[in-house]
């Protein structure tokens, strides 16, 4: 974005425009689109490109809303090539509420990432998988889980596993896996419950701040497929 300051012919300044369009120098020469022409074709008709910064220092989107904000127009008169605009902005502070309400949101977007994310079953000491998680994956279990209470298995069960590997498993071992991720799922939940209450417990929009809405929730395991897998 550009500011255009146009001077007369010993560079004192006349009147700053806001868009490229339109343009009248201070000789009257019309410019009907000034972002086509050059920095020095435009310096020959005394107009010039003042720049906003690269990099505005701007406010904190998660915690502060913008009001309004205004264009300050620093530099040297008559040196109209060191012109610069800078950016001020009105800001407040988000209310302690709304605050809260963006705390809780993510912890239930991390309890559930985390949820459906995977979990890390030890079959027996030295061999863990990674068991699929998924709403559809863990009803899957369920029902598997049902099957093998009631002996319909057979022990005859290959279970695959979140990195595709293919797992026998005896009934009882398979009710074991099942059992462990239903605890995990319940343990999710409950650090979410237990998150929550902390987060409204906050007293004010600094504790927001410094708060940690992915704190004490397992870790997503990696799941590494094979290629070809």
């Amino acid at each position: 974005m550009f500011l255009y300051q146009i001077t007369d012919e010993n560079l004192n300044p006349l009147r700053v425009v806001k868009s490229p369009r339109g343009l009248v120098a201070h000789d009257g020469t019309k410019i009907d689109n000034a972002a086509s022409m050059t920095t020095d074709e435009l310096a020959d008709l005394y107009v010039f490109v003042i720049r906003f910064p690269d990099h505005p220092d701007v406010p904190d989107p998660e915690w502060q809303i913008v009001t309004g904000h205004n264009v300050n127009i620093v530099g040297v008169k008559n040196k109209p090539r060191e012109v610069v605009c800078t950016l001020e902005y009105q800001v407040q502070d988000i209310s302690i509420d709304q605050a809260k309400e963006k705390l809780i949101s993510q912890v239930k977007s991390h309890a559930q990432q985390v949820r459906d994310g995977g979990y890390l079953w030890q079959k027996a000491p030295g061999e863990s998988y990674v068991v699929d998680t998924s709403l559809e994956d863990r009803v899957n279990i369920v029902g598997l889980d049902n099957m093998a209470k009631e002996g319909d298995l057979a022990d005859q069960l290959v279970f695959s596993m979140a990195d595709n590997q293919e797992v026998p498993l005896t009934d009882a071992e398979f009710m074991v896996m099942a059992k462990a991720v239903g605890a995990f799922v319940i343990t999710v939940h409950g650090i979410k419950k237990n998150t929550i209450k902390a987060i409204d417990a906050l007293p004010d929009l600094d504790a927001c701040k410094a708060f940690d809405p992915t704190a004490g929730f397992p870790s997503i395991p990696e799941i590494l497929i094979e290629e070809g897998a």
